[in-house]
């Protein structure tokens, strides 16, 4: 796994060419341009990864197996952007996925999707995840089961009241939303949407028709009794992706008889604001909450913590040797705000 620590503090770039961000590594390759990422990205989301390897050799480093592009670089293999893949993390990775819709984001170095993976396991398998959860609300969090993208571990597939909760606002399987992570115990239920480089504000009307949004909002306004505002007032305002959430999360726990808490996860000096800014948006109670929560939180919880060992090191030293690639001058940024 690349970070700081591997990486140049800066690459040069020319109208045609990229520097292997490696350090010592002397190749270039030719320059990735946005299209051509997003077909690399198709092959790669459905595991094509000897064809992507042959059709897209000139943006290649072989010494390094990395795909280059002028901001970041993105592995031939997703695995090596993984921190947990061996006995039973692997079993339980390659089983979540055979559901996972978005694939491609895995290979991605500033992906948010393997930084979730590697963090949340690692609290999982560690036993610490209860209490960093108990941490944020003062209650109890018994029997946590981690369901990543989907994928139940109890159920061994797309957890049921999950589909039930999509289905009720007639989503279909194959467009559904699916939470980075979502937390089910005894009494409360966590949606966690995960943040590294990307902003919860999205421009819906951007990308969609008049017709789509007409469509959504239909759908949508059937759970307007967990809202402030009117569907479309929300998704005007660029937060569609986070209502959605908590709409179907709110709903999860009502049918469950569950606490809901949906969690923002983002970095400690982003959207600082959200909780304001979202929050008017939709009706909280003691049941239900909207949280920031920051990745610099979870660091300082894990460091913090009683527990000794290789994973723990391994873990802190991962927050910090990671990157989000390099800025518009080449310069390489730090992913986290961390000493």
């Amino acid at each position: 796994m690349l970070g700081i620590k591997e990486l140049k503090e800066r690459i040069k770039t020319t109208e045609t060419t990229v520097e292997c961000p490696v350090k010592r590594c002397k190749v270039n390759v030719k320059k990735m341009n946005r299209g051509d990422q997003k077909r690399l990205d198709s092959y790669l989301d459905k595991g094509k990864t000897s064809e992507a390897r042959d059709v897209f050799r000139d943006y290649f480093c072989k010494e390094h197996g990395i795909y280059i592009t002028p901001t970041t670089f993105i592995y031939e293999n997703y695995r090596d952007n993984l921190l947990w893949y061996d006995g039973g993390d692997k079993v339980l990775f390659d089983n979540m996925m055979q559901v996972k819709r978005v694939k491609y984001q895995l290979y991605h170095d500033n992906s948010e999707d393997a930084l979730s993976w590697n963090v949340f396991r690692f609290l999982e398998r560690t036993k610490l995840l209860h209490r960093f959860l108990e941490g944020l609300h003062n209650s109890l969090v018994k029997s946590p089961e981690v369901i990543y993208w989907s994928y139940s571990q109890s159920q061994q597939k797309v957890r049921n009241e999950l589909e039930k909760a999509r289905a009720e606002f007639w989503e279909s399987p194959q467009r559904s939303s699916e939470p980075d992570l979502v937390v089910k115990s005894d009494d409360v239920l966590f949606f966690i949407e995960a943040k590294l480089r990307a902003l919860n504000k999205i421009d819906f009307n951007k990308n969609h028709t008049a017709e789509d949004r007409a469509e959504r909002v239909r759908r949508y306004s059937k759970g307007d009794y967990f809202l402030n505002q009117p569907v479309e007032n929300i998704m005007d305002a660029g937060y569609y992706q986070l209502m959605r959430f908590w709409l179907i999360g709110a709903l999860m726990a009502d049918n469950e008889n569950l606490n809901f808490y949906l969690l923002n996860l983002v970095r400690k000096n982003e959207e600082k604001d959200i909780e304001l800014e979202f929050g008017k948006y939709i009706k909280q109670n003691e049941k239900r909450e909207f949280m920031r929560v920051t990745w610099e939180d979870i660091y300082k919880y894990i460091s913090t913590t009683g527990l000794l060992g290789e994973e723990k090191d391994k873990m802190l030293g991962y927050f910090r040797n990671k990157t989000i690639g390099y800025n518009g001058k080449g310069e390489l940024q730090k992913a986290f705000s961390i000493p």
